[in-house]
C-alpha cells in the first residue's frame, strides 16, 4: 500500500530543504511531489551520522596516538642503551 497526500492525492514525495525567515537553521521538508504540500519534516543534518564519522576520527586518532606512545618509548630505550654503555 502506497502513501495518499491527504491534499491532492498524489502517490510521490520529494525532499525539499528550505530556509525558514529569521532561522539559523536549514529544515528538510517531505512533501508531495504533485502539489508541494508539506506532510512532515526532518533535521537538515543527521545528527547520528555525524556523530559516527567522529566517532571513528576519534578512533583514528586514538590508534595513532598508542602508535606514536610506543614508538617514543623505542626511541626512549634506544637513547638509554646508546648512553649507558
Amino acid at each position: 500500500m502506497m502513501s495518499k497526500c491527504g491534499y491532492c492525492g498524489g502517490f510521490t514525495w520529494e525532499l525539499y530543504t528550505e530556509s525558514p525567515n529569521d532561522s539559523a537553521f536549514k529544515i528538510n521538508f517531505i512533501r508531495c511531489s504533485h502539489c508541494k504540500v508539506p506532510i512532515g519534516t526532518m533535521e537538515f543534518f543527521n545528527l547520528h551520522s555525524t556523530i559516527e564519522i567522529l566517532q571513528k576520527k576519534i578512533e583514528v586518532i586514538e590508534s595513532l596516538e598508542q602508535t606514536n606512545t610506543h614508538t617514543l618509548e623505542v626511541i626512549n630505550e634506544n637513547i638509554r642503551r646508546l648512553f649507558h654503555k
